[in-house]
């Protein structure tokens, strides 16, 4: 038998070591490197593999992705970020609980991942359910129209959930000028830029249509009764040069305004204020 200390052999009854005065061992033994490995090795298998782990993690992700690219189809690193920022908001909170419970990291972490994909769909649905659109129907604000302008009866541009109501101005017989006003309702708006952006795109898109050269400004921010705002400005060849003026504004989240004023060019600078009258008594609604 030799000390544990300092190697000396011990008599077999000696009780403690003559030369460091260390305990003698045990005569039943003490475990040897190798049986600590072992049991090293037996507590670590206890957590699930990393090929298990990645195994469940895959359908718990493609269903995160779905669900976060359904919110948004087209914004691919918007899903990506989601996705990711989830993963990494579990692997804090495994983190967390394995280090101060003394739980397994990987199990603790496939377990923790898809209660937070959850909660995060549900605070997602439920937002999408607090900003729900109302199915009733829509009216404009009443608006008092310029002298001189004549207004026709609102209609419901197709393909919009939105009415839209024009005037004209009309001089030596002819159509000089017009001025519209439009609400439109929407499931999910964007961002302001990007729905001034769309509403120039479909002036082009018209305008391709029907043979018409467009230009356009890039829209700017402005301010309308004190609301954000954009504007911007388009110009228009076909026998004669038009000009137009929009801005759009948001009442709510899903509740959009725009006032467009169009006239020949030669009379644009003319009758612009008509444009400024109509913004300043145009008050968009915060709700249908």
């Amino acid at each position: 038998m030799q000390c544990n200390y300092c190697g000396e052999n011990l008599a077999p009854a000696a009780d403690v070591c003559p030369i460091c005065q260390g305990a003698a061992p045990s005569p039943l033994g003490s475990p040897s490197a190798a049986v600590y490995a072992q049991s090293a090795k037996k507590k670590e298998s206890k957590d699930i593999s990393q090929l298990t782990c990645l195994l469940i993690a895959l359908p718990i992700f493609a269903v995160d992705w779905l669900r976060m690219n359904a919110a948004k189809p087209d914004d691919v690193p918007f899903t990506l970020g989601q996705v990711l920022g989830h993963a990494l908001m579990a692997s804090f909170v495994a983190w967390l609980i394995s280090k101060f419970a003394k739980t397994r990291f990987r199990l603790t972490w496939i377990i923790t991942l898809p209660i937070v994909v959850v909660i995060t769909m549900a605070q997602s649905l439920g937002a999408e359910s607090t900003d729900a659109v109302s199915t009733g129907p829509l009216a404009l604000p009443k608006v008092t129209w310029p002298a001189g302008w004549t207004p026709a009866t609102p209609v419901q541009p197709p393909g919009v959930d939105g009415l839209i109501q024009t005037a004209m101005f009309v001089a030596n017989g002819r159509n000089t000028a017009s001025l519209s006003i439009m609400l439109t309702r929407h499931p999910r708006l964007g961002a302001l830029s990007d729905e001034a952006k769309d509403m120039i795109l479909g002036h082009s898109d018209a305008a391709s249509k029907k043979g018409i050269t467009l230009s356009s400004s890039v829209p700017t921010e402005s301010t309308w009764l004190g609301n954000p705002a954009q504007q911007y400005d388009v110009t228009m060849e076909n026998q004669v040069r038009t000009r137009q003026r929009t801005i759009v504004t948001r009442g709510s989240p899903t509740i959009s305004c725009s006032v467009s004023y169009a006239a020949i060019d030669t009379d644009f600078e003319k009758y612009l204020p008509e444009f400024e009258k109509m913004k300043s008594q145009f008050v968009c609604p915060d709700h249908t």
